[in-house]
């Protein structure tokens, strides 16, 4: 056991070695700040007014305005070494939308948009931020000109772009890390992609918190310092597991209140689709004969955004969607304008074309119709 304690206490102490070297030779931040004397080498796009002060310029927009720092080409500023982009605030600043703007040598003209964290003195980036889902992807790019598009006032106090932030920006990105949840939508019915902290994901520094757990327990077992490192080691064990956790109960939430405990079939529609949708599906369940030919019109519903017809997906079971010209019967929720009923005349919104058709049940803008054939 001696030689286990002796080797994991070399590797710890590696390990903290090399900490203090990457801490230590974190690069120096680049500070731009905007006042009257350099104001000419910046951009200032859409803004209505611009005053500078002592220690902040205050930057006025009622559209969205862009305030561009000057080149920092001859910096060779890489994210892989300042990953962190910090607009400081001043007090009094009230920012809408605010993002984090780039853009590199090779396009200076051209600039990506970032969002950040926003709090009330600071809007904070990390470039390395990665989120599939959203079409998020570490910025790469040697950085030329740093910026932030808002709408409203700001007071700038500086923007700094630096290789390490402080214990309050990193708890920020963690808490942000894991509160983001990645949407669930039809085509991911499950979590793919994970949470992502400062560049790496959340498998990697749970299994590097799980190596450094380990260390210690071996390098003071039989101390009474055990229990504690034990518990450290349960502990991450349950980090790794987090993320998936969270995901797993806002699911389990979402269905609760929408399909779970609900017994009757119609019950369920009402919930996930609307009380019109249910009761316009009683009403087809209950008129139409199994196997008909059915043209649902297409009508996206908000919480439950979908490539295909989700009206003709839900019954396919029991009726046969078919195209409009096809269509012995027209089912149509919430479609406001389309059926004539004067003129007993149906107008398909997408394609135009019309067809003659007797009322099967009506409410509202929801309608079931027979094809007058």
């Amino acid at each position: 056991m001696g030689t286990f304690r002796l080797i994991s206490r070399v590797l710890l102490a590696a390990i903290a070695l090399y900490v203090m070297v990457r801490v230590l030779s974190t690069p120096d931040a680049v500070s731009l700040s905007l006042d009257a004397s350099n104001k000419q080498s910046w951009i200032l796009k859409n803004v209505t007014r611009f005053e500078p002060g002592m220690g902040s310029a205050s930057i006025e927009c009622d559209q969205p305005c862009y305030v561009i720092s000057p080149s920092l080409s001859r910096l060779g500023i890489d994210p892989a070494d300042a990953p962190y982009v910090r607009v400081v605030l001043a007090p009094g600043s009230s920012l809408r939308d605010p993002r984090i703007l780039l853009s590199s040598p090779a396009e200076a003209g051209a600039f990506i948009a970032r969002r950040g964290l926003f709090q009330a003195d600071r809007l904070i980036c990390d470039l390395r931020d990665s989120q599939p889902y959203a079409s998020i992807a570490p910025y790469t790019s040697t950085i030329d000109r740093v910026g932030v598009s808002f709408t409203g006032r700001m007071l700038l106090s500086r923007i700094e772009v630096s290789g390490s932030a402080g214990p309050a920006d990193y708890g920020l990105i963690l808490r942000e890390a894991f509160a983001t949840r990645e949407p669930s939508t039809p085509h991911s019915v499950n979590e793919l992609y994970g949470v992502y902290f400062l560049g790496h994901g959340h498998a990697v520094w749970a299994f590097a918190l799980l190596f450094l757990a380990t260390l210690l327990i071996l390098s003071f077992a039989r101390t009474r310092y055990l229990r504690k490192f034990s518990g450290a080691l349960v502990c991450t064990a349950l980090f790794l597991y987090l993320p998936w956790a969270g995901y797993f109960f806002s699911q389990v939430a979402l269905s609760a209140g929408q399909s779970s405990f609900r017994y009757d079939m119609y019950d369920e529609y009402a919930s996930r689709y609307g009380e019109d949708f249910a009761a316009l599906s009683r009403a087809m369940y209950d008129r139409l004969p199994p196997g008909s030919k059915v043209h649902f019109i297409r009508r996206p519903i908000d919480t439950h955004p979908t490539e295909g017809n989700l009206a003709a997906f839900v019954h396919s079971i029991r009726f046969e969607p078919c195209e409009f010209d096809a269509a012995d019967y027209y089912f149509g929720c919430d479609c406001p304008g389309i059926y004539d009923q004067a003129h007993e005349q149906l107008t398909e919104p997408h394609t135009g074309k019309t067809a003659r058709v007797t009322p099967v049940y009506r409410q509202n803008d929801s309608f079931l119709l027979r094809a007058a054939k």
